[in-house]
């Protein structure tokens, strides 16, 4: 998935690529993955990943997760593990989503 969480188009990608994935999972299947949380993060967020790593003190971030959160449970998946980290190929870059969700 991508950043898709503004507008209502990209909620509607979002919704589709969900019941996509829950439509081909098979009974109690896993859906496992992670997704960047934007913005970029800025040089000065970089020397804090640990205070956002304990707690997330970004509005916008906070914005995305229920986003991918809602539109998950409501397609059907159950989270079992969540949570922020890194991505190591975009390190520099982005904190990531990571989620292991289950199909209901």
């Amino acid at each position: 998935m991508g950043y898709l969480h503004d507008t209502l188009e990209e909620k509607s990608v979002l919704k589709e690529a969900i019941d996509e994935s829950v439509r081909v999972l098979k009974p109690n299947g896993y859906l496992i993955g992670d997704t960047p949380l934007h913005p970029m993060r800025p040089r000065y967020e970089r020397l804090r990943v640990l205070k956002l790593l304990s707690g997330i003190d970004h509005p916008k971030y906070a914005e995305q997760i229920r986003s991918y959160q809602e539109a998950m449970n409501n397609g059907g998946l159950e989270f079992l593990k969540e949570g922020i980290g890194f991505n190591r190929d975009n390190i520099q870059m982005y904190l990531t989503f990571y989620f292991v969700t289950q199909k209901k």
